[in-house]
């Protein structure tokens, strides 16, 4: 018996089933009462093109061709662009083979990147450039030219000759079409990209024209080059060949002087950042303007003459530089030099703080055996252990052969090696590096000025 609950639930099942195959319906072949959107182009020639060839959007197909017609000036096709179909206003037409049947088809391709609004009915679309088809009856005179070029007594030749060629090789031949078919695929399927290539080719072409002239300088300049290489290529093998045993001297001579380099890039810091202060810029400018104005004086009196050799040997000079002085004897004596108000007094002496750092030892401080000031009041202050710790950004070495060099003895670290670099010497030896920044910040203990004793200028001078 069939109860009211199985015909609700049959109900059911055939409406919710109807209501699926017409949503598949509608999504796969698109609203039928939706009217298509219809456009139109005029294009100079058509021929082979008939109602109902297709319509694509850089090769999607989107519509079908409605009618063909003549009109003035060229044939207008009208296109029926399918419902749901968005193609964008900045399209033009050209005609293009569908298959190798000769059937062809309308393809709209985006000049402005495709971000125009989309057609609207009664839009034209314009011709694309080169965009007609392709005219089947100069391409049958070209073939037949080319056939009725071919020796007809040679033709037999030719293809027993083919035949001969091609016994035995069906595999060959086999793989050879299908390598060729798959080159049609792929070529076809970035014909696009083929298209802008060659849309593009002129300007670059036209680019590389204009700079004809700098491109043969170019490469004559290269050719040049080439030839000096080739008329040295021994020395240039042998250069070569001693890199590598020439890197491995200056990595040896790096590592050796680690302690010492890092101590010199430390220095050579402070001592930019101290001469980039305003106040030690200004007074060194003002230094070398003197000594410019002292030394342009100087010229400005030294004549220009002959001078006989002093060297066996030595040609003699006919521009010699002279500078004439005059000794006064007895000498003179006044006036007589002027006294400080309060006498001045040096600051002590600051001797160099040794060198420190994460990979070791580098040189001592700077000692004097023997050293007495012989101004007045005037004491050695040596460096402070703390002044010869220079420690950079990164984290300590765990090389024990890093962190436990022994300290140099004999007031410095053995020499490093010279090592001749592309025909300059490069020597990284452990010199006086005596010279801690931090000692150049410490203020000066000086007296204020004022006027200098007699007794001090005679002992000062």
């Amino acid at each position: 018996m069939i109860t009211r609950r199985i015909v609700v639930n049959l109900v059911t099942f055939f409406t919710v089933s109807a209501v699926l195959v017409v949503f598949g319906l509608l999504d796969l072949l698109g609203n039928p009462f939706r009217s298509p959107t219809v456009v139109d182009t005029v294009l100079a020639n058509a021929d082979g093109l008939y109602p109902g060839f297709t319509v694509t959007l850089n090769g999607v197909p989107v519509g079908s061709v409605r009618s063909v017609q003549l009109t003035h000036g060229g044939v207008l096709v009208a296109m029926a662009l399918d419902p749901g179909s968005r193609v964008p206003g900045d399209v033009a037409a050209r005609i293009e083979v569908a298959n190798p049947l000769g059937e062809q088809q309308i393809d709209l391709v985006p000049q402005h990147g495709g971000t125009a609004p989309p057609l609207v009915n009664g839009a034209r679309v314009p011709m694309a450039p080169g965009g007609g088809p392709a005219d089947i009856g100069q391409v049958v005179a070209a073939a037949t030219r080319l056939l009725a070029a071919i020796p007809v007594g040679d033709l037999n030749t030719v293809l027993h000759q083919t035949a001969v060629a091609l016994d035995g090789r069906a595999a060959a031949v086999r793989a050879l079409i299908n390598d060729g078919q798959q080159f049609s695929q792929e070529f076809v399927g970035y014909q696009h990209a083929f298209r802008t290539l060659l849309a593009d080719a002129p300007p670059v072409l036209d680019s590389v024209t204009a700079a004809g002239p700098q491109l043969h300088d170019a490469l004559t300049t290269t050719a040049a080059l080439l030839g000096v290489l080739a008329s040295h290529q021994q020395a240039v093998l042998s250069l070569l060949r001693s890199g590598a045993s020439t890197a491995q001297l200056l990595d040896a001579a790096v590592v050796a002087e680690r302690p010492n380099l890092a101590c010199l890039v430390h220095d050579l810091r402070d001592t930019v950042v101290n001469l980039a202060q305003p106040a030690n810029l200004g007074s060194l400018a003002g230094a070398l303007a003197t000594n410019g104005s002292f030394f342009t004086i100087v010229n400005e009196l030294t004549p220009t003459g002959p001078a006989r050799s002093l060297v066996a040997g030595q040609p003699a000079s006919a521009d010699q530089v002279w500078l004439r002085t005059r000794l006064l004897l007895p000498p003179v004596l006044s006036p007589q030099a002027v006294t400080y108000a309060q006498q001045r007094t040096l600051p002590d002496i600051l001797p160099g703080a040794a060198c420190q750092t994460e990979f070791g030892a580098g040189v001592a401080a700077g000692t004097q055996a023997g050293f007495v000031p012989e101004a007045p009041g005037v004491t050695v202050v040596p460096p402070t252990p703390a002044e010869a710790r220079v420690r950079g950004s990164g984290t300590p070495p765990t090389d024990p052969t890093l962190a436990g060099d022994p300290a140099p003895t004999g007031g410095g670290a053995p020499a490093g090696p010279a090592v001749p670099v592309m025909g300059s010497a490069v020597v990284l030896a452990a010199g006086p590096l005596r010279r801690r920044a931090r000692r150049f910040r410490r203020d000066l203990r000086a007296a204020p000025r004022g006027r200098r004793t007699h007794h001090e200028e005679e002992h000062h001078g």
